[in-house]
């Protein structure tokens, strides 16, 4: 395991031991892989190459394209 996972892991596991009930719970039990998408803004769409990963903005596609709105 890693560091900052196992760092994470134990902050929680503290946390949950503090809940009235659940102090003999090991919550690692009960979660699950993830995945966090981490964004930032750019200045605008003509920043990014045609390509480029895009999360919300105008669909890099041709303008011939319908796009749903």
């Amino acid at each position: 395991m890693n560091a900052p996972l196992e760092t994470l892991q134990a902050e929680l596991r503290n946390r949950v031991a503090l809940i009235p009930g659940l102090s003999d719970v090991d919550i690692i039990d009960f979660t699950l892989p993830s995945l966090r998408l981490v964004t930032q803004r750019v200045g605008d769409d003509d920043a990014l190459s045609t390509g480029e990963s895009r999360i919300g903005g105008v669909p890099d596609v041709p303008p011939v394209v319908d796009w749903p709105r």
